[in-house]
């Protein structure tokens, strides 16, 4: 949209018309093949990853498969057996919890149970929720995805919420704790409320796998198309690149809330997170000019880079709104690059 000597640009408001002519100029020089070929480039750089990927953790698998079946062998379950076998530094965690008598009306690969093995709830959490499970078992699952922590749950539940699951509920999707509370007539103490979710949460059950591990890591949005791989590098990379030491400087917290910010996936551990940051810089920096420039792209393509971005929710978005969050995404990563 033009307005006066100004040009309104998505994500990044108004720009004077040098710059935005500069840009022009910039982005008329790249052909459309010459943008085939950097998602085709990107794609192929992807797929090599998840392939490096897959055989890494199989060959994982496989070590800690050998080490877990003496331990299963002398009568300890599964799971526990296979947590001792990846960090054999929590053996004594995992014993005590093997003794531990909170959980025996529970399966050894029950899902609360995993969660503590796999080191996304801490025993005191798990305890605590196992304790209010039998009417808020979407809680459960929410805190288990990270939608939510569990002293947002404590406060929410001690706020005067505990009573009343459908109430739980409609906050988890999203809801306004204290306005729930006035539409269901509820006596709570407002200044227990915690607030309202920034989106709606995961209250889905999460997955196992064959040996009853937690897969949360594991869960992709989107099944990639196959595509003709091919020789092309990456065409004029813009320059910028990820500050590792911003990165390496943060803790899990800061990194997951920069994700969200991102609209970047997720996940319990710190590694994964930084990995996914990684891509996405890759994917997005390889154009020559800032993504909002940058000539229209194919819905397909716009997917792809999307996918190699791991964009939290592609699965439910128009190619349309995948440009816009990818824009918004690359300003936001243009934030800890140099």
């Amino acid at each position: 949209m033009r307005g006066g000597h100004f040009y309104n640009v998505d994500t990044i408001g108004w720009v004077c018309q040098q710059c935005w002519k500069q840009n022009q100029n910039r982005t008329r020089s790249i052909t459309n093949p010459e943008s085939e070929e950097i998602v085709a480039a990107l794609v192929k750089k992807s797929k090599t990853k998840q392939t490096t990927k897959a055989k890494s953790a199989k060959k994982k698998a496989s070590t800690i498969d050998a080490k877990a079946q003496p331990y299963i062998d002398a009568g300890l379950g599964e799971p526990f057996a296979r947590a001792i076998a990846r960090d054999e530094s929590v053996m004594d965690s995992v014993m005590d919890l093997w003794e531990a008598r909170w959980w025996k009306q529970y399966d050894v690969d029950d899902v609360l149970v995993c969660s503590v093995l796999e080191g996304i709830l801490s025993e005191d959490d798990a305890k605590w929720l196992h304790t209010v499970r039998e009417w808020h078992e979407d809680m459960m699952y929410a805190c288990i995805h990270g939608s939510c922590t569990v002293e947002w749950s404590r406060a929410l539940l001690d706020s005067g919420f505990k009573e009343d699951s459908q109430a739980v509920t409609s906050v988890l999707n999203g809801a306004k704790p204290e306005l729930v509370s006035r539409i269901r007539k509820m006596e709570v103490q407002t200044d227990l409320l915690p607030p309202q979710l920034d989106k709606p949460a995961n209250i889905s059950q999460p997955p196992l796998d064959a040996h009853g591990l937690l897969g949360i890591d594991n869960q992709v949005e989107d099944v990639e198309e196959d595509v003709e791989e091919d020789d092309h590098e990456v065409l004029q990379p813009s320059g910028l690149k990820l500050d590792m030491t911003i990165l390496r400087n943060w803790d899990k917290k800061q990194i997951s809330t920069f994700c969200r910010t991102a609209t970047i996936q997720t996940s319990p551990t710190k590694k994964m997170m930084f990995a996914r940051l990684v891509d996405a810089c890759e994917a997005l920096f390889a154009f020559p000019v800032g993504f909002e420039f940058y000539p229209k792209l194919t819905t397909r393509e716009i997917k792809k880079i999307a996918s190699a971005c791991s964009i939290a929710g592609r699965s439910n978005m128009s190619g349309q709104k995948l440009g816009s969050v990818l824009a918004k995404t690359y300003q936001k990563l243009r934030e800890i690059a140099h």
